[in-house]
């Protein structure tokens, strides 16, 4: 289930879910490249197995503030609607899934960028869909008990 925390938090509206999608778009590629390159030259190296996870989590974090940075710099349009959803971004589940799967399968950086961005625009793919599929989910006819956030977790299970 990785990716559902901003799933869940932009998939109810299409204005959020673009957002995410532009961030997402950005964000994944330069994560997938700059971790590639952590892992090669310096995890493997010199730091041991137990802190390659938080050692991930770090440079993932640092990596989205430090691209949302540039975009404020770039395209301050552009930043103000995506500067919500940073700190969510920040602790994407589906950047750190990017991250280990390719730190087994991925043996070259320009199969880390295409695998970033291959994994941005997967990721789009699927909320938007989501988003559509969303809009249906207000519909009455669906039973109490399962109204809400339970009909949510059983779309997406």
């Amino acid at each position: 289930m990785l990716g559902i925390d901003p799933l869940l938090a932009t998939s109810q509206k299409t204005g959020p879910a673009i957002n995410t999608c532009l961030f997402m778009v950005f964000t994944m590629p330069v994560v997938s490249v700059i971790s590639y390159t952590f892992n090669i030259y310096i995890f493997e190296q010199y730091v041991p197995d137990y802190l390659h996870l938080i050692s991930t989590v770090i440079i993932i974090a640092v990596t989205v503030m430090v691209t949302g940075l540039i975009i404020q710099r770039l395209s301050p349009n552009i930043y103000i609607r995506i500067e919500k959803i940073i700190p969510l971004m920040m602790v994407n589940s589906t950047l750190l899934g990017l991250v280990l799967i390719e730190k087994k399968y991925v043996y070259s950086m320009i199969s880390a960028l295409f695998s970033g961005l291959g994994t941005a625009l997967g990721f789009c793919l699927i909320l938007m869909m989501f988003v559509s599929i969303r809009k249906k989910l207000d519909n009455p006819e669906i039973p109490i008990p399962f109204q809400g956030i339970a009909i949510i977790f059983i779309t997406l299970g």
